[in-house]
């Protein structure tokens, strides 16, 4: 994880442009970015980003890949930065839909769901089902990723929200590979690899002949 300005500037090219499309990502998902009229015609240009305590340095990273901004620790952590020109410049004019983007996206609003249900035709059984589900407030954004990944994607009657729901095995399969070549930084990563854990058990028990290490290609485009 890069923590200094330093870190970010000496890493590969790859690495900074996934480190750039998971903030992104995060952004989209998890933060607030404003624009506010001053006196004189002027314009700030601020960006906040709010986390539970125990997920404190994922704010450090972001400070980190900025360079600018200060963290403040109360009931929650809280990253702020006012900076124009930086927040004018400091993203890549397109948008990509690669896995680091859709990390960021999981690490702000994803979350890894194991369910048990009764099986009627074997009470003393239950049926495990799996599935990864991102909420968003604008559809637009799920859609590069649902178009290589599968799934479903609707509104929630609740809110203003679309939910992008995985539940396929065949999808799971390929979320596993893509977060284990992309990851993520929040306390996600823990849920992810407990979930992971749990879905390669099951289909070691279940006799299935793939896993999220080992197995095909199912067809659909890769991230």
């Amino acid at each position: 994880m890069f923590t200094t300005t330093t870190q970010v500037l000496r890493s590969s090219e790859t690495a900074r442009g996934k480190s750039w499309q998971w903030l992104i990502g995060f952004i989209e998902s998890k933060s607030c970015l404003s624009v506010a009229r001053k006196s004189h015609k002027t314009e700030e240009f601020s960006l906040s980003v709010s986390r539970p305590l125990k997920d404190i340095q994922v704010l450090y990273y972001i400070k980190g890949l900025l360079g600018y901004g200060h963290v403040k620790l109360l009931t929650i952590g809280k990253y702020y930065v006012a900076n124009k020109k930086l927040l004018m410049n400091i993203f890549p004019f397109k948008c990509s839909s690669d896995g680091a983007r859709l990390a960021g996206l999981v690490d702000g609003e994803g979350v890894f769901l194991v369910s048990f249900k009764h099986n009627p035709k074997a009470p003393k059984k239950k049926n495990v089902s799996f599935s990864l589900i991102i909420s968003q407030v604008k559809g637009v954004v799920l859609e590069p990723f649902f178009d290589k990944l599968g799934g479903r994607i609707r509104k929630n009657d609740k809110g203003d929200t679309f939910k992008w729901e995985i539940r396929e095995k065949e999808d799971l399969i390929r979320v596993v590979r893509l977060f284990k070549k992309y990851s993520l930084w929040t306390k996600k990563r823990v849920d992810f690899l407990k979930w992971c854990k749990t879905l390669e058990l099951t289909n070691y028990k279940s006799g299935l002949r793939y896993s999220p290490n080992h197995g095909e290609s199912f067809g659909r485009e890769t991230l």
